[in-house]
């Protein structure tokens, strides 16, 4: 049996009293939980979740925003050989029932201002999350789960595509797919230990890897709940932020505020972005208003980023007909460009 290490291997013995994961935006109370707690309350919950009668391969839905709990449900579903189901919060009703049906799952997990839509889901154990709320409860009945072996093989998390041509499909991602994905981003995103890295994408999308990698590396992960410009940019200033994950539009939003002169970005040494295009115009801005390395990832939920634009490729000066560019092959993937033939076509060529 192939087996892939545990998020938390290193971390928990490594830097067990680092902040693991600490939450900031909107409605969020700015809690923060230690290495050592993740590890200790993913440990609980894989043993409340197969006391409710989860069984290996079981699918377990989760609906909520960007919480605290996101890191331990993901681990703790991977410890007890489960599959995560992340949902998007922002779907309608009836979308949210689509995919319960399509991927019948024996759990739901729901966030604070959720709970009403999750009960009306009818999946047959629904646990809340929120202080004294469902979830802790299961938790603090719980003792650890001892760990085991983590199947490469086994399914991970099922992340539903956006359906923009027709119904939502689930993209199965392996434990061994989903680990690969986070030692290819260790080096793609010259991830460190100390790293301070803020999370703005949503966990439910592809990006959470990205989360999941500055994790395994030990670094202290911040996710923001709802995005706010202001708030991002103290943020930087006040928990000294080393790298940040941002799609283009809240670059565009942030480089445009009125308070950016202002701002204290010194921190950064990396921006990531991704999921559209961006103008060359305000990436151009970006780079001079945040002074730090950049890197683009061009990718699909099946994929992660395949493609990707490196710092050194971020020469407004030297190279601007980049800043246009999905840039290269990112590691671990091979690319074709086909005619509509699917022939290779030549360099230069339009595929």
């Amino acid at each position: 049996m192939t087996i892939v290490p545990d998020i938390l291997h290193l971390a928990r013995v490594q830097v067990p009293d680092r902040v693991a994961v600490s939450e900031v935006g909107g409605a969020a109370t700015n809690r923060s939980l230690t290495f050592a707690e993740v590890d200790e309350r993913a440990g609980r919950l894989a043993a409340a979740l197969v006391a409710a009668g989860a069984e290996p391969g079981d699918r377990i839905a989760l609906l909520a925003m960007n919480e605290l709990e996101y890191l331990e449900i993901q681990v703790a579903t991977m410890r007890a050989g489960l599959v995560l189901v992340p949902m998007n919060f922002r779907l309608a009703a009836a979308e949210l029932a689509y995919i319960v049906g399509d991927c019948a799952p024996v759990l739901l997990i729901t966030g604070p201002g959720l709970h009403g839509t999750g009960a009306e889901l009818g999946v047959p154990v629904h646990l809340e999350l929120g202080p004294g709320a469902s979830y802790e409860q299961h938790l603090a009945a719980a003792s650890p789960l001892e760990n085991g072996p983590i199947r490469a093989d086994a399914p991970a998390t099922i992340l539903y595509t956006s359906g923009t041509t027709g119904r939502p499909k689930g993209a199965v991602i392996s434990n061994h797919a989903l680990v690969t994905r986070i030692m290819v981003n260790l080096v793609e995103y010259r991830v460190r230990a100390d790293d301070v890295f803020l999370q703005c994408l949503p966990l439910f999308h592809i990006a959470s890897t990205v989360s999941w990698t500055y994790a395994m590396a030990g670094a202290t992960n911040i996710i923001v709940r709802t995005f706010d410009p202001l708030e991002v940019m103290d943020t930087i200033a006040a928990r000294g932020v080393t790298a940040a994950l941002l799609v283009p539009t809240m670059i565009n939003t942030i480089v445009h505020h009125g308070d950016v002169e202002a701002a204290d970005l010194t921190s950064l040494r990396l921006l990531a972005y991704g999921a559209s295009s961006i103008p060359p115009s305000v990436l151009e801005r970006a780079i001079s208003v945040f002074g730090c390395d950049f890197l683009q990832l061009f990718g699909m939920t099946e994929t992660s980023g395949c493609s990707i634009l490196r710092p050194e490729d971020h020469d407004p000066v030297g190279r601007p007909e980049l800043l246009a560019s999905a840039g290269t092959v990112s590691l671990g993937f091979e690319v074709r460009i086909v005619d509509d033939d699917d022939v290779d076509v030549a360099d230069g060529q339009v595929g």
